[in-house]
C-alpha cells in the first residue's frame, strides 16, 4: 500500500508522518489481498486566525481499483482528528470487503443450486 501525505495551511513533519503511518498500519490486515491499493492524507489546519473550536481536519481517500472510500473529521486538536478519521475508514473498508465476500458467496450458492437441478434423477 502507498502512503501520500499531504498538508494544507500546515507543515507536514517526520512526526506527523510517523504518527499517520503508526494509525494507518491498524489497516494492513483488511488490505492483505489489495497491493495495488493507494492512501491519500490530507491535513488541514482549516482556518488559521480561528483560535478554538474544530479546526484540525483529517481527510483519508482510499483508492482501490474500481472503488474509492472516504473518510473525514474535523475536531479540536490533530491527535484526535486522525484516530478518528482512521476509525471510520476502518469501518467502511470492512463494509466493503464484507459486501464483495457475501456478493462472491451469493453467487456460488446460486451456481451449485442451479448445478443441482442438472442432476440426472435416478
Amino acid at each position: 500500500m502507498h502512503i501520500d501525505i499531504k498538508g494544507t495551511n500546515y507543515e507536514v513533519t517526520s512526526e506527523v508522518t510517523q504518527l499517520v503511518t503508526k494509525r494507518v498500519a491498524t489497516l494492513e490486515k483488511y488490505l492483505k489481498s489489495m497491493p495495488e491499493a493507494h492512501l491519500f492524507v490530507e491535513l488541514e489546519k482549516v482556518q488559521p486566525a480561528q483560535q478554538n473550536g474544530p479546526i484540525w481536519r483529517a481527510e483519508f481517500m482510499f483508492e482501490i481499483p474500481g472503488e474509492v472510500i472516504r473518510s473525514e473529521a474535523t475536531e479540536h486538536s490533530f491527535d484526535t482528528a486522525v484516530p478518528k478519521a482512521v476509525g471510520d475508514l476502518s469501518r467502511k473498508i470492512r463494509r466493503y470487503k464484507n459486501k464483495r465476500n457475501s456478493l462472491s458467496k451469493k453467487g456460488g450458492a446460486m451456481l451449485k443450486s442451479m448445478l443441482r437441478g442438472f442432476r440426472p434423477n435416478d
